[in-house]
């Protein structure tokens, strides 16, 4: 099972490159292989496209591992095909608004939030080793306080009062250093 992030038709046999959380797998189907109306449906797929393929495991004469495809079957079909890899989303503006396919298409992205997720993973783990008791401090406040910065402000409907989204964690930190926690952190 896997996305599709290719598709490379060469007449009576295609490949596929399908994606999924442990990597990329070439997917080769062979028109004599595998009944005519379901090698048909390869005009159909486009990447971005869920499917689930069945066949032998083989390596080709490149090196390359490849699954050789019985059958395949379609699990989701994607509402847009996602842009080419070796375009992807170029444009600063169109990467931020569409992080997701940015994250799909864009290995360094991905490889930033692995890293970014790592080093938090590692400084959790230090702090709490090191003896620190970590808390969630509330992200709104009735009043803003902690810099001078103009709060983001909602309001609160079922308690009928107006918001601020904090702007320093800082506050209720120090109330709970007031209460005897000496070691917190968030």
């Amino acid at each position: 099972n896997g996305r599709v992030m290719a598709v490379r038709s060469h007449g009576s046999v295609a490949f596929l490159d399908l994606r999924d959380a442990t990597g990329t797998l070439q997917v080769q189907i062979n028109k004599d292989s595998m009944p005519e109306d379901i090698f048909a449906g390869l005009d159909t797929l486009d990447t971005g496209d869920f499917i689930e393929a069945v066949g032998k495991l083989i390596t080709n004469a490149r090196g390359t591992q490849t699954l050789e495809a019985v059958e395949f079957h379609m699990l989701t079909k994607s509402i847009n095909p996602l842009p080419s890899n070796y375009h992807g989303l170029k444009d600063h503006e169109a990467r931020f608004r569409n992080r997701e396919v940015d994250l799909l298409l864009n290995d360094e992205a991905r490889e930033i939030l692995l890293t970014r997720s790592r080093i938090i993973s590692w400084i959790r783990t230090y702090m709490l080793e090191s003896g620190y008791l970590e808390v969630e401090t509330p992200a709104l406040q009735a009043l803003h306080g902690g810099a001078a910065a103009q709060p983001f402000t909602t309001h609160h409907n079922a308690l009928g009062v107006p918001l601020h989204l904090r702007i320093a964690a800082e506050l209720h930190l120090k109330r709970l250093l007031v209460s005897g926690f000496e070691k917190v952190f968030e």
